[in-house]
């Protein structure tokens, strides 16, 4: 992924390696503010509706939770390595 949080580089949106071969994508949104705004959007409309997939639940939603707490936490302490499965 370029451009993931900046527009430093001027490359495709995504490049991908596969098979022997690389291809770049170029015409996607990569704007974060859109990924926020379409996610709040599909998620208004699955709690009205129940339309479209809900591809997390509670349970991996506390999980991405404990992997970025872990993170901080490793940080906080010099560079350790910190289990997720141990933030509470």
């Amino acid at each position: 992924m370029n451009r993931c949080t900046g527009r430093g580089i001027q490359q495709p949106s995504l490049d991908v390696y596969a098979d022997g071969e690389m291809r770049s994508y170029h015409a996607l949104d990569d704007d974060w503010a859109s990924s926020f705004r379409d996610s709040g959007r599909h998620w208004l409309r699955w709690l009205h509706t129940g339309n479209g997939p809900l591809l997390w639940g509670g349970d991996d939603a506390v999980a991405v939770l404990r992997f970025a707490l872990a993170a901080y936490a490793s940080s906080a302490a010099g560079g350790i390595g910190i289990d997720p499965a141990a933030v509470e």
